[in-house]
């Protein structure tokens, strides 16, 4: 069955010659790995430029139920990025959110809110003009919500350290 569904690169493999599987986190189907023939030749049409971690596609996959890896027939950029590419500090930033969220999002199922937080954040991130210093933190701290990991926001004058183990904030 073909599908039609945004998706961002996680990860990538090269698997032979010419071919390279891509992890990439779906709207419609969760974490999925997907293979791409032929992308590394010289007679391929689209390049591997487009496959780089945190691009954001739109795909048409092939999708059949019980294998890992599926196949991708189409993909194209869902928004490109004017700043991340070209600013160091945006771009390792962006490496080290890919990273991450291949290690984390290990769940297959689909789940839109998530993916939609992420697409919208990774959007704000290239947009961010000033305060992009401290994005992948607050990237985290809501991407931790999400995973049933939210913090406690009990920050005060009387309490202004931050317990790790405990995940509040403590006087001492």
């Amino acid at each position: 069955m073909i599908t039609k569904t945004r998706a961002i690169v996680l990860h990538q493999l090269k698997y032979s010659e010419s071919s390279i599987i891509v992890t990439m986190y779906t709207e419609s189907a969760g974490r999925q790995s997907y293979m791409v023939n032929g992308i590394r030749s010289s007679r391929a049409k689209t390049k591997t430029a487009l496959l780089q971690p945190l691009s954001l596609l739109e795909i048409e996959a092939y999708h059949k139920s019980g294998r890992d890896v599926q196949r991708i027939k189409e993909f194209r950029m869902a928004e490109v990025y004017r700043q991340i590419p070209f600013d160091i500090h945006k771009s390792t930033t962006a490496l080290f959110l890919a990273e991450l969220m291949n290690k984390v999002l290990r769940n297959e199922e689909p789940d839109a809110e998530v993916f939609g937080f992420m697409f919208d954040a990774l959007v704000f991130f290239d947009s961010l003009e000033q305060g992009a210093a401290n994005f992948h933190l607050w990237f985290l701290a809501r991407l931790l919500a999400y995973l049933g990991f939210q913090l406690e926001n009990n920050h005060s004058a009387i309490a202004p350290f931050f317990d790790m183990k405990a995940g509040c904030f403590v006087p001492t």
